[in-house]
């Protein structure tokens, strides 16, 4: 497993901390399945 360093501004770790709450997730958990679902998405169209 591999780690990345990410800079965000406060409002949007704000913001993500919120979303991944009410996902029930970690941060973490939360911003790798937004990731892979956007990506998928994405190769799809």
């Amino acid at each position: 497993m591999s780690k990345v360093a990410l800079r965000l501004p406060d409002s949007l770790h704000q913001f993500a901390k919120k979303m991944a709450a009410q996902d029930d997730a970690s941060l973490n958990q939360f911003i790798v399945t937004r990731n892979v679902s956007m990506t998928l998405l994405h190769l799809a169209s």
